[in-house]
């Protein structure tokens, strides 16, 4: 399920980068980054449908190769020079981007077009 908001904000900073990479997704946890500056961000909200049933039906093992393979089809998507991708949760990711909303929309309809092709 994709969500996103818009915020106007002075500046935005998310967290210490303590953690670095999470062990099974390999996303950054809690990276060090100001977003905004002044602009508008949107945030996009990743969460995998079902996925503790998911898990439960075919194991841990498995269920942290879907985690990877999603992680991985976020990092491909993202652009690091407008984007901070990271996990908070267990079947949840969330993006911070800089685009305009328009494109953070579209961006979107991208990952949910390019995740329901995967499985």
């Amino acid at each position: 399920m994709l969500n996103y908001g818009t915020a106007e904000i002075e500046d935005v900073v998310i967290a210490e980068n303590v953690a670095g990479e999470d062990s099974i997704a390999g996303a950054p946890q809690a990276p060090l980054v100001n977003l905004g500056n002044g602009r508008e961000i949107t945030l996009l909200f990743i969460d995998l449908d079902s996925f503790g049933q998911y898990n439960k039906l075919y194991g841990h093992l498995v269920g942290d190769r879907v985690l990877r393979r999603v992680a991985q089809l976020l990092k491909d998507t993202v652009n690091s020079k407008d984007d901070v991708l990271v996990r908070y949760g267990g079947d949840e990711f969330a993006i911070g981007t800089q685009r305009p909303r328009a494109e953070a929309e579209d961006l979107a309809e991208l990952l949910k077009d390019r995740s329901g092709s995967m499985f």
